[in-house]
């Protein structure tokens, strides 16, 4: 379901209450914060501590983590004159308390430029996968590594730097 406002900062801030709504039932009591970006019409909702961008503590079994939440958001105008909501771009990450990289992150940009290396939604961090008797780190991947096929109506995937294949 869009989220519409009369402007965008009100479709901003709809968004941001449903996020907070979420997340302090589910992950963090850590407010999430919407701040205008300057010199684009767009916001950004983030967790912040003194104006700047700032992970939320989580206690979990694993012990003390950071979660990263970073997301920019701008809007269409509709035939109706209301603004909906488009996500720009956003990063999660989660971090362990004894590292400044994160063990896992998955991002996100809608309009990647040409010199970018990579597809419009990632996911990334030093996590061993298996593809058939392969094993490669998660990091090591990218879209751009595999190949899409279909064989008799199953999808399969190929992955050229093992050369694993997994049928979908």
């Amino acid at each position: 379901m869009p989220i519409k406002g009369a402007t965008l900062a009100e479709a901003a801030k709809k968004f941001r209450d449903h996020l907070n709504y979420v997340l302090s039932r589910t992950v963090t009591q850590t407010p999430a914060v919407l701040v205008e970006v300057p010199g684009a019409p767009s916001f950004q909702i983030t967790f912040r501590q003194a104006g700047q961008p700032v992970q939320a503590q989580l206690n979990t079994r694993f012990g003390q983590m950071g979660f990263y939440l970073g997301q920019v958001c701008g809007s269409i105008v509709r035939k109706d004159g209301l603004h909906e909501l488009r996500t720009l771009s956003y990063k999660y990450a989660l971090y362990s308390d004894r590292s400044d990289e994160p063990i896992i992150r998955w991002e996100y940009v809608r309009e990647p430029g040409p010199q970018d290396q990579w597809c419009r939604h990632h996911l990334q961090g030093p996590i061993e996968i298996r593809l058939n008797q392969a094993h490669r780190l998660l990091e090591r991947l990218s879209s751009t590594d595999w190949l899409r096929d279909v064989r008799g109506g199953t999808p399969i995937l190929h992955c050229r730097p093992c050369g694993a294949t997994v049928a979908g």
